[in-house]
């Protein structure tokens, strides 16, 4: 058993294409493929709402046997229980764009050698050091 099915075992579930009989409750939800492989983490004020227009239903809605398990929270702790437990539990598509990508954010060198990088294709040279620049212009960093 994973640590993610000890959490989330005991908890209330419905298959997703039963997504219209979600109770209206404060929540975290946990959106499960067939396999049991933890796919989401989300949190929401009203449930039933939040799965009348999920912005990945359509992705969820692909996986096979997909299941939204549940736990009850007070409306003021869920953003915080959501947090620790998408970094506790690290679901697949947490983190990442509705295209697959990772929505995490660059880091101060990762943009520097982005900007760099640009640079380089704009002016056709392979490395930094062949950029040239008139006297006395500076790039835009």
């Amino acid at each position: 058993m994973t640590e993610t099915t000890a959490i989330t075992i005991n908890l209330p579930h419905l298959s997703l294409v039963d997504k219209d009989q979600l109770p209206h409750c404060s929540a975290v939800y946990f959106v499960f493929d067939g396999s049991q492989v933890l796919q989401y983490i989300g949190s929401t004020l009203d449930l039933h709402q939040r799965w009348t227009h999920h912005h990945r239903d359509k992705h969820f809605s692909r996986l096979d046997g997909a299941i939204i398990r549940w736990k009850k929270v007070k409306a003021e702790d869920r953003k915080a229980l959501e947090r620790k437990l998408i970094r506790e539990l690290k679901p697949v598509q947490n983190n990442t764009l509705l295209d697959g990508r990772s929505k995490r954010r660059m880091s101060c060198f990762e943009k520097t050698q982005a900007f760099w990088k640009a640079e380089c294709v704009k002016q056709g040279v392979k490395h930094v050091h062949e950029l040239v620049y008139a006297e006395g212009e500076e790039p835009n960093v």
